[in-house]
């Protein structure tokens, strides 16, 4: 009984949080119709993220040492549902500032980016301690999203202004407050004061990931979402362009792509311990990849449709399985740590691809990005399926093997497992 509620309270948060996190997608399209061009969005958003990259890790690190992701994420929603309706504001007071704007961005990252890492952190640790897949929790992520972007796609641009969605975005104090209200996490939370643990060395915890070959090995993965996530965030736009797709429909292609990483998560939930995790993980990258190869050799809104089907299944294979594939190769206390690491890396990618990528598509059209991109995908999951395999059938490296440092100098060792 205990077990069904907290997995029902999880699956509360994961919903509320992604249905407030949809509206998102639309901060880019107000963008273009502000008057900014593919460069200018490229630079601000490159510059935006940079400031993330410091955020990032030192929120992960802040989180494992006061045991509390919980806190972590109730912060960073706060900030951003409060930063987000001032988009529109400044776009009415100052309208096509690019120092504003980009200032504004990277204030609104800095609480925007850590929210997917830190969700993941605290629900994963929790499932992880139940024995419950994570993908059955990540799905309700899926159903929120898909929830408030495919009405949002239709209402926003002809009943609702285009400026709707950044102004609806105070709707992410919804989710603090389950969170506030929700019981105290046991996995990743701190035990009261008389019977806390003694907490690790930050250090320690740098160390602990650092020098994890699997953990490094995942990176490679980490790099080839990125990519995706990278594109498909700042320029999908622009991919629907190039299929003569109006962008009115953005929201029911990504509630679409949404609805797929459901039910493939239903799917992976049915499967998880066959076939291995790290070959659904690369099963999930060749999708990806494949998706933007088709880009160049179709057009129109049914085309698109098929052509994120193949996200979609990647998706959900990636959200239903990184996640706990990390929690296995990773011990729990240092799993925010791990994750803040894997999202300062997705940072820099997000960087140099929207600082690139606004460039490459005004001076040679967005076929070349997809095209490239999927090279780059499909070679990164090719990769991090052979360091894998060789550390597992050559090496034979456990999963875990590691010894913490405590801060009162007393050492801790986590036992192997394969």
């Amino acid at each position: 009984m205990e077990q069904s509620r907290e997995v029902r309270f999880f699956q509360a948060v994961q919903f509320l949080t992604y249905w407030a996190v949809g509206l998102w997608s639309y901060y880019i399209l107000y963008l273009r119709n502000l008057g900014f061009g593919s460069r200018e969005i490229g630079l601000l958003n490159a510059v935006g993220t940079g400031v993330t990259l410091v955020a990032l890790p030192v929120l992960g690190v802040i989180s494992d040492k006061i045991r509390s992701p919980r806190k972590m994420l109730a912060v960073c929603l706060i900030f951003a549902a409060l930063l987000f309706p001032a988009v529109p504001l400044l776009g009415v007071a100052a309208g096509r500032s690019l120092w504003l704007f980009t200032t504004l961005t990277a204030v609104m990252l800095i609480f925007r980016k850590p929210i997917p890492t830190l969700l993941d952190s605290w629900s994963g640790a929790e499932m992880n301690r139940l024995d419950v897949n994570y993908g059955m929790i990540r799905l309700y992520g899926s159903i929120g999203f898909t929830a408030i972007s495919v009405p949002a796609g239709f209402l926003i641009g002809s009943a609702l202004p285009d400026w709707a969605g950044c102004a609806c975005m105070p709707l992410m104090v919804i989710p603090v407050l389950a969170l506030m209200l929700g019981r105290r996490g046991r996995a990743c939370e701190a035990a009261p004061r008389e019977k806390q643990e003694r907490s690790i060395r930050t250090r320690e915890l740098l160390r602990c990931v650092l020098r994890n070959y699997y953990f490094l090995s995942y990176l490679l993965l980490v790099l080839a979402i990125g990519f995706f996530l990278a594109v498909t965030e700042v320029y999908y736009s622009y991919i629907m362009d190039g299929a003569g797709v109006s962008r009115v429909y953005i929201g029911l292609v990504s509630g679409i792509r949404a609805l797929w990483e459901v039910a493939v998560m239903l799917l992976v939930a049915k499967i998880r311990r066959r076939p291995p995790s790290w070959l659904l993980l690369t099963l999930s990258g060749l999708m990806i990849g494949a998706e933007h190869l088709l880009y160049h050799s179709g057009t129109g809104l049914p085309f698109i449709l098929l052509a994120v089907f193949f996200t979609g299944v990647g998706g959900g294979i990636y959200y239903g399985t990184g996640n706990s594939y990390l929690f296995r190769i990773v011990d729990t206390r240092a799993a925010t740590t791990a994750l803040s690491l894997a999202g300062f890396l997705m940072s820099g990618i997000y960087i140099g691809v929207s600082a690139a990528g606004g460039a490459v598509i005004e001076r040679y059209g967005v076929t070349v990005v997809t095209d490239g991109l999927a090279a780059i995908v499909i070679l990164l999951t090719a990769l991090f399926a052979a360091a894998t395999a060789f550390g597992r059938y050559v090496l034979k490296l456990p999963y875990q093997c590691e010894k913490f440092v405590m801060d009162d100098g007393t050492v801790r060792v986590v036992k192997t497992s394969s």
